[in-house]
């Protein structure tokens, strides 16, 4: 026997089903949504920004005093971007005729694999390098290049799972008598140095084991930074964003932040009239008390693959900032917070933030000479006025051919700007606004057949210190006086 169709329960049961299937499409969207905005801040954050400008804060700009520290007066190179951690060589004279005469070779002497920057202290050159599975803390006489010593040990970059594994990043660090080395994949010594016979490991750390330190896509690339009788560095896990190690016993004193780590190292500085640590994470860029790591004032910096890695350049109270991958630079002012409400405060405020122009950098770090900024804007050379947060577009870098510079990095050297290529050529030219003066080059001094000869050269009484991954070179940039007194 047939049961009578029932209009009213078919009409509700499809009622029902339309709307299950409209919930359920909702719900579908709403995670593609949310998948899709996860992806873009994970992969392509830089997507998100906005450019912005503080009129008011950039009118101040015009007419505030950019007051920065004399370069250093001493004949040494102690740490990673020069002896006042900005990239400046330490007062002295050397030749700038290189057309007419081209800096000569005094010496070569092999080394491993790796981006680490040189050292030098005491007429010795430190840095690390890497030959098959061991990472090496390499000493060199300077005058001669002559190898003094090696400290080597086992490392696994393929367990680590590290890209662009020809060696370590981080340059070490010389303080009072003792050298700070971080390796890629976390290895961490302090050894004391004794003259020209092997050092002494007065204490070490494993960061992935010891403290579940994360290992990077690139590496654990932060250089050491002492202040205060502390050691900093970004190592993350355990250890959060920074982390402070005492300088004699290697233990650890504070960490401060939770953001994934960078590429980028931490700068000492006094900004707003207080004593901090400036480090940039892979998200973001905070102020940090040194003595206990309470976070002074922080604000976002986020890019893809995490991968700031310009060390942050600080200029009276202003931090200026720059990463490659789409995201652009920006500027804050530092200011100290209310007396009565926030004491020991900063405040952090944009001044200007570039989406994805003016200057990105790579993996180098701009200099700061005079009101302006000298630095790779990804491939290209660039002079960017930072009062205005603008390129200078009649300041194009060439050279003698009318060839662009190829992409590589910069110290500053008095007036003049000392760069090398990635693919291996040293040139001078001058850091003036008002034109591109090219001051000459010497072509393919390292090996650049993979274009990433990134580690930064070092200028130090007169003598051009470079590498690459198999050679350590020193050109002679001494004037003639200098040179009949070295003779004598």
């Amino acid at each position: 026997m047939m049961m009578p169709f029932d209009r009213d329960c078919f009409r509700c049961r499809r009622q029902a089903g339309g709307a299950l299937r409209l919930l359920l499409g909702g719900l579908t969207l709403a995670c593609l949504v949310a998948g899709l905005v996860l992806m873009i801040r994970w992969k392509r954050p830089h997507w998100l920004d906005r450019e912005s400008v503080d009129a008011v804060a950039l009118q101040k700009l015009q007419t505030t005093e950019l007051a920065v520290s004399p370069a250093a007066a001493a004949k040494e190179w102690p740490q990673w971007f020069g002896p006042g951690r900005d990239g400046r060589a330490p007062e002295g004279p050397f030749r700038t005729d290189w057309k007419a005469v081209p800096p000569e070779i005094l010496w070569t002497t092999p080394c491993g694999g790796g981006y680490s920057s040189l050292v030098l202290v005491e007429n010795r050159l430190y840095t690390l390098d890497r030959l098959g599975d061991q990472e090496r803390i390499v000493c060199l006489q300077a005058d001669s290049g002559q190898p003094l010593w090696v400290h080597e040990y086992p490392v696994d970059y393929a367990a680590a799972g590290i890209s662009y594994d020809a060696g370590p990043r981080a340059t070490p660090l010389w303080y009072k008598h003792r050298l700070y080395c971080l390796g890629a994949t976390g290895i961490f010594h302090c050894l004391l140095v004794q003259g020209d016979s092997p050092p002494e490991v007065i204490w070490k750390h494993d960061l992935k084991s010891a403290f579940a330190a994360e290992i990077p896509t690139w590496g654990l690339a932060c250089s050491p930074l002492a202040e205060g009788g502390l050691i900093l560095l970004q190592a993350g896990g355990k250890l959060g964003t920074l982390a402070a190690f005492d300088a004699d016993t290697g233990e650890l004193r504070w960490t401060a932040g939770n953001d994934p780590i960078g590429y980028s190292s931490p700068v000492a500085v006094t900004a707003a009239g207080v004593r901090q640590i400036v480090a940039v994470s892979g998200t973001s860029v905070l102020g940090v008390d040194p003595t206990g790591g309470r976070i002074l004032w922080s604000h976002p910096w986020r890019t893809d693959h995490y991968g700031n890695i310009a060390t942050p350049l600080v200029i009276g109270n202003y931090v200026f900032l720059s990463s490659n991958y789409g995201k652009g630079c920006m500027l804050l002012e530092l200011h100290s917070g209310d007396p009565e409400t926030r004491p020991g405060q900063v405040d952090a405020r944009v001044v200007y933030f570039r989406k994805g122009r003016v200057m990105m950098n790579h993996h180098s770090t701009s200099v700061y000479h005079d009101g302006h900024l000298y630095g790779y804007d990804n491939n290209t050379l660039r002079c960017v006025n930072l009062r205005e947060g603008e390129v200078v577009e009649h300041w194009i870098a060439r050279d003698d051919r009318e060839q662009a510079l190829e992409k590589g990095c910069l110290i500053l050297a008095g007036k003049h700007l000392v760069g090398l290529t990635q693919r291996g050529t040293v040139f001078l030219a001058e850091a003036d606004p008002h034109e591109f003066r090219f001051r000459g080059q010497r072509e393919k001094v390292l090996d650049g057949s993979k274009s990433d000869c990134w580690a930064l050269p070092i200028l130090v009484a007169g003598r051009l210190y470079l590498r690459d991954h198999q050679k350590v070179v020193c050109l002679d940039l001494r004037d003639a006086s200098a040179q009949r007194e070295a003779s004598e």
